[in-house]
């Protein structure tokens, strides 16, 4: 791992507030419930749109990915994503916690 790109999510995160950080990574949790294959701004878009509070740098959103993963939560499918910030590829996570609708 770049430990530059580390350090930015770090400081981000720190920035973003332990409230932003539970509030966002519950958000989190209850997406990956719902959605079994999807890329990191899919959620963070998601979280926007119901007008939730975002960080002043979106990379905070890297970290909860990060302890998403290390809990078990997420595991990093492919890199066959597609940034609409960035227009270039981005991971895409499969949920272990995806629950079909019945």
């Amino acid at each position: 791992m770049n430990p530059a790109r580390e350090e930015g999510m770090q400081l981000a995160l720190e920035f973003a507030g332990d409230e932003w950080k539970n509030q966002a990574f519950t958000f989190l949790l209850k997406y990956a419930r719902t959605h079994d294959v999807f890329c990191g701004e899919d959620v963070s878009d998601a979280h926007i749109a119901a007008g939730h509070p975002q960080p002043r740098e979106l990379r905070a959103w890297g970290a909860l990915y990060r302890k998403a993963m290390n809990d078990g939560v997420l595991v990093r499918l492919d890199n066959n994503g597609w940034s609409r910030r960035r227009s270039s590829p981005c991971p895409r996570y499969t949920s272990m916690t995806y629950r079909a609708a019945a």
